[in-house]
């Protein structure tokens, strides 16, 4: 099991539907505008959790970079 896999097993139990908005917007929306805006939010659990996580991967690759 690889560290994206390790942390999306270990978030996926906080980031139902019903808490996304408040978490990333608790992490990111004061300071991190662009962060906030640039994470959709929508999809089954694990798909959104696994996205999120990549997508905020130092080791993502540089064509996905902002």
């Amino acid at each position: 099991m690889n560290v994206i896999e390790r942390t999306t097993n270990l978030l996926r139990p906080f980031m139902g539907k019903d808490r996304r908005d408040t978490w990333l917007t608790l992490a990111f929306f004061a300071e991190h505008r662009d962060v906030y805006d640039d994470i959709p939010q929508l999809g089954a659990m694990k798909d959104f959790v696994g996205a999120c996580v990549r997508h905020r991967s130092p080791a993502r690759p540089a064509c996905v970079a902002r």
